[in-house]
């Protein structure tokens, strides 16, 4: 994990949690190396008296962990009440920590959780027991596979999610965002000079992002050096990575060449497919039949891709076959990456996967990652969607609050949008953004944006 501190988002949320919602424990979930521990040992440092860090990744710590509530509990015996057990995880706690304090100025970090279902299946006990307060982190790798021996704590977690850092985030690390954050239009003609300087280095490290993409050890080394060799060896160490870990929880040759297969295949099949993949045909996605020999089942393939979606390596995109007054969500599902340096490294990896066409759905990944960051803020629900059907397909359809639809299409080159064009001339989208690498403009019912300033989308919206 990198030492340099990136400024996250996520950190004002956390900072609340502290404030409004403690007497709950904090679950911070979300892929390995994305910089979990870091935000909260700094939530520790700066909101708390004391902070005591458990590692329940390294074995000794979890081994020794485990033991000390196996030995405590035959000491203290066992309670029906949560709350008579504060006593024990006192002794436990202190027996890992001399520093520990049971009260509200202490936080108890469980890092790695996903590594001890006792310790996870005790979250509830330890939260109600004690009066310090208890944060969480927790890969979705291992929690996943084996979620059998897990029992979830409903009710007494506040759980939020962190992913590898967003373009914005990268802006801000780059020095960028307090001259570009206060440009209130995407129309080249409207800009002073300076703000037109500042667009084109944005447009520059939105050209960077889209090849290294946003794991805080990625980006500190081109903060650092601007190296894009040496980023794009740290990316494909971190897929090592994610294969070897993966291994350890399936059997090691079926494992890891599954999921090294899956990566593999769903990144190309989202290039030459323009990102159409079905969850229930993975048969497709291993179409040239690579896993052939190595015992590993359709079913296997299926899980696999559910895997990635659980993992948050991957999205999913829900799919609507009908835009009328009422919209109707069909079968088919979307496949776009969660980070746009692990999907560039797997084309560059895949020599079936033309730079001509991978510059396409790269911008297309890009912008998904940007509106999954806006659910919930500018549009309402949870999930990014498309639209597709024999007629035509629009790449994005997303609701504003007010219920206005929105047809986002992703312009690469001199692609056309005759689809979105015939939606919005019948009534069956209210707006039409069009997304592509130049300036644009506002006009009626429809705008052109830079896909380097999709920030910005929040004056089409207010408009």
């Amino acid at each position: 994990m990198t030492n340099v501190f990136f400024e996250r988002d996520i950190y004002a949320y956390l900072i609340k949690w502290v404030e409004q919602f403690s007497d709950r424990a904090l679950y911070l979930n979300g892929p390995r190396q994305v910089g979990k521990t870091s935000i909260l040992k700094k939530l520790g440092a700066e909101h708390f008296e004391r902070c005591v860090y458990i590692n329940l990744y390294i074995d000794d710590v979890r081994n020794d962990f485990e033991q000390s509530i196996r030995t405590h509990r035959e000491k203290f015996g066992t309670s029906k009440f949560d709350e008579e057990c504060g006593p024990m995880w006192e002794e436990i706690l202190k027996a890992q920590d001399s520093n520990y304090t049971n009260d509200p100025a202490t936080l108890v970090i469980l890092d790695e959780i996903q590594e001890s279902s006792i310790a996870y299946n005790n979250i509830r006990q330890i939260r109600r027991g004690l009066k310090s307060k208890l944060a969480i982190t927790g890969s979705y790798l291992g929690i996943v596979s084996n979620f059998k021996g897990y029992k979830f704590p409903t009710g007494d977690v506040t759980f939020a999610e962190m992913s590898s850092m967003t373009f914005i985030e990268f802006l801000k690390a780059n020095g960028v965002w307090e001259n570009y954050d206060p440009i209130q239009t995407f129309d080249w003609a409207k800009m002073t000079e300076h703000e037109q300087e500042t667009c084109e280095h944005v447009r520059e490290l939105y050209r960077v992002y889209c090849i290294i993409g946003g794991y805080p050890d990625v980006v500190s080394k081109w903060v650092n050096t601007h190296n894009m060799d040496a980023c794009k060896l740290l990316t494909a160490d971190l897929l090592q990575s994610f294969y070897r870990e993966s291994s350890a929880y399936f059997e090691e040759i079926i494992g890891r060449t599954l999921w090294m297969k899956t990566l593999g295949r769903v990144a190309a099949h989202m290039v030459t497919k323009s990102g159409d993949l079905d969850i229930t045909i993975a048969k497709e996605v291993f179409r040239d039949n690579t896993s052939e020999g190595l015992g590993i089942r359709r079913r296997d393939k299926i899980n696999a891709l559910k895997w990635l979606d659980e993992c948050c390596i991957t999205g999913t995109v829900p799919v609507f076959d009908k835009l009328e007054k009422v919209t109707s969500i069909g079968n088919k599902l979307f496949f776009y990456f969660r980070d746009m340096g692990l999907l560039t490294q797997l084309c560059e990896d895949d020599f079936d996967v033309l730079k001509s066409n991978y510059d396409g759905m790269a911008a297309e990944n890009f912008v998904y990652l940007h509106l999954l960051e806006e659910t919930g803020k500018l549009f309402v629900g949870d999930d990014v969607r498309s639209f597709s059907n024999p007629q035509g397909q629009i790449d994005f359809v997303m609701h504003d609050k007010n219920r206005k639809r929105y047809g986002i299409e992703v312009k690469h080159g001199k692609g056309e949008t005759k689809s979105a064009d015939t939606a919005l001339r019948e009534g069956r989208i209210d707006f039409l953004i069009k997304v592509q690498d130049t300036y644009g403009s506002i006009q009626d019912n429809q705008a052109t944006i830079p896909i380097f300033m999709l920030d910005k989308l929040k004056y089409i919206i207010k408009k």
